[in-house]
Parts: C-alpha cells; structure tokens; sequence
C-alpha cells in the first residue's frame, strides 16, 4: 500500500505550506518504525519525529537486516522516502507530519 505523506508548514500566512512526499514503501518503512520504538508519525512535528526516522533509517541500512527487507520490496525506495521525509523534517522541525492513503 502507498502512503502519501504531507509536510504542513506553519509560514504565518493563512494557508500553510505543504511538502508531499509520496512512496509505495510503506511495509518496509512500517516495519522499520515499529522496530525503532514506532509511536504513530501522524501530527507529530518533525522535531519529534527525526529521531524516530533516523532510527527507522538506520534499522534499514544495515547490512544485518537487509535480507528481511529486501524480500519485501524496493529497500533503496524506502531509504530514500525516509531520507526525504528526514530531510523535510531537519528542515522544518515544527512542521506536522500527516499521511493518507
């Protein structure tokens, strides 16, 4: 299933600015999250969610693991959505993450 994921950024105007990030990964991503202690990413500033990304991230590029990964899917897709959302949210740390599908 695919997720798509939504920066919403506080500019001070009266419609905030959106970053989407789209990917087709959200098993393997899931998975990675739920493994680096996954509380849901949904309304979470990207402050407090770097740090659940990096670990998401981490769990994913290692070698260890990429086994059990790389029967689920496309791993370089999925490191490369979290390292988008990651940068979104180094970014713009009080931005909100939202997702739909």
């Amino acid at each position: 299933m695919g997720y798509d994921t939504y920066l919403v950024i506080d500019t001070g105007d009266r419609r905030p600015a959106t970053v989407h990030y789209c990917g087709n990964v959200s098993d393997m991503w899931s998975k990675a999250l739920d493994v680096a202690g996954y509380k849901p990413l949904e309304g979470l500033s990207g402050y407090y969610a770097i740090p659940l990304i990096e670990k998401a991230l981490a769990h994913i590029c290692d070698p260890v693991n990429a086994v059990e990964y790389e029967a689920m899917g496309n791993v370089e897709s999925t490191r490369e959505y979290l390292r988008n959302i990651l940068a979104g949210c180094r970014a713009h740390p009080k931005a909100k993450l939202y997702f739909s599908t």
